[in-house]
C-alpha cells in the first residue's frame, strides 16, 4: 500500500505597522495637524469677518433709520407749510390734524422697523457663525478620517496571505 501527501503553501507577507514606519506616520500626522490648523484659522477669520459685517449692518441700519426719520419730517413740514398757507377753516384744521397723525404714525413705524432690524441682524450673524463652525468641524473630521485611513492602511504588524 502506498500513500502520497501533497502540501500547498501560500506565501506570507509581513505588513509593516505604524510603529515600524515612523517617517511615513510622522508625515501623515504633520499633514493632519496642518489641516486642523488651517480649519481653525479659517474659522477664526470667518468669525472676525462676521463680527465686522454685523457691526457694519447695525451702523447701516441706524443710518437708514435716521434718513427715513429725516425724510418723513421733511415731508410733514412741507405738507404743514402748504396747509398753513390756506385760509382759516374747518378743512384746514382737519388737514393739519391728518398730516400730524400721518407723520407720527410713520415715525412710529420707522422706529419699529429699526428696532426689529437689530435682532434680525443678530440672527444673520449667528447663522453665519454656525456655518463657519460647521465648515471647521467638517475640515477637522476630514483630517482625522484621512489620518485614520492612512494608519489603517499600514495595518498593525499582522501577517497577511
Amino acid at each position: 500500500m502506498t500513500c502520497s501527501i501533497t502540501f500547498f503553501g501560500n506565501s506570507v507577507t509581513v505588513i509593516e505597522s505604524s510603529i515600524q514606519n515612523t517617517a511615513t506616520t510622522s508625515a501623515a500626522l504633520a499633514s493632519q495637524k496642518q489641516a486642523i490648523s488651517t480649519a481653525e484659522t479659517e474659522y477664526k477669520t470667518a468669525l472676525e469677518a462676521n463680527s465686522k459685517s454685523y457691526q457694519k449692518a447695525l451702523i447701516d441700519n441706524r443710518a437708514t433709520w435716521r434718513a427715513d426719520i429725516a425724510q418723513n419730517k421733511a415731508t410733514y413740514e412741507a405738507e404743514r407749510d402748504r396747509i398753513q398757507k390756506m385760509s382759516a377753516s374747518k378743512t384746514k384744521n382737519t388737514l393739519m390734524s391728518a398730516a400730524l397723525k400721518r407723520y407720527t404714525t410713520t415715525q412710529k413705524n420707522i422706529t419699529t422697523d429699526y428696532k426689529a432690524s437689530g435682532p434680525a441682524t443678530a440672527v444673520a450673524r449667528d447663522l453665519a457663525n454656525k456655518k463657519a463652525l460647521d465648515a471647521k468641524n467638517a475640515g477637522i473630521s476630514m483630517a482625522n478620517a484621512t489620518y485614520a485611513s492612512f494608519i489603517q492602511s499600514l495595518g498593525y504588524g499582522v501577517l497577511a496571505p
